[in-house]
């Protein structure tokens, strides 16, 4: 009966959203329960990350780096300098994951929920698919449509080149395109930057969840058969 099919999938999708947004808001409410400690300064070869957002009360307030990654490019100096990355290169790389990580969250989401968009263009049209199948389906029903995103793509990443970031230069801060659609409210800037890291590191850990869960039945108990 396609009504009682229809129905089913129905409540699996609503079942399987439930599940993801009770996951997601216990793990965004457990910094809650962390004590707020005052920041302290780090050593001399964390102060480039000292100065960058996202130090907040999860990590005591303290730059939260175990294995040295954002420091090693100032532990090895000289000749071999540039083997390591800088942290403002690491930083851009974590802007781009998460925002990345935060549109296929949103993209899941919607596939989740059964929406497409409507209509076709010269033959060219987007199906329903799963969210693991999505982009496969997009190239096979609209690959002009995802031509144009990939070139608007590749646009933007040769307008912000950050080859430079890799031995700390550049001209620009990391993650910032210039894009303020809305305006740049200097009062809220380091706030909204920090909301759009915590965001974005959130997502980039649910997008893991999913996969995992794919994988894996069961890996992840609280979404489990439901991805």
């Amino acid at each position: 009966d396609p009504l009682a099919r229809s129905s089913s999938y129905d409540v699996q999708n609503t079942l399987t959203m439930s599940r993801i947004l009770v996951a997601l808001a216990l793990m965004g409410s457990a910094s809650a329960f962390t004590a707020n400690v005052r920041p302290t300064r780090g050593t001399a070869l964390s102060a480039g990350l000292d100065k960058m957002i996202g130090v907040g009360p999860e990590s005591g307030n303290t730059v939260w780096d175990p294995l040295s990654l954002g420091t090693i490019s100032d532990t090895v100096k000289g000749e071999h300098g540039s083997v390591m990355p800088d942290a403002k290169w690491l930083r851009e790389a974590e802007l781009k994951h998460c925002r990345g990580a935060m549109l296929a969250f949103v993209g899941a989401m919607v596939s989740f929920s059964g929406v497409t968009f409507p209509g076709e263009m010269g033959g060219m049209y987007y199906e329903s698919a799963s969210w693991v199948d999505g982009l496969s389906s997009a190239f096979k029903t609209n690959p002009f449509g995802m031509a144009q995103l990939f070139m608007s793509i590749g646009l933007v990443e040769g307008f912000t080149d950050p080859s430079d970031f890799w031995t700390g230069g550049g001209s620009r801060e990391a993650g910032d395109l210039g894009f303020y659609p809305f305006g740049k409210k200097e009062a809220e800037f380091d706030t909204l930057r920090l909301q759009e890291l915590k965001n974005g590191r959130l997502a980039m850990i649910a997008m893991a969840g999913f996969f995992a869960e794919y994988q894996i039945d069961g890996s992840v108990p609280l979404i489990s058969g439901a991805v």
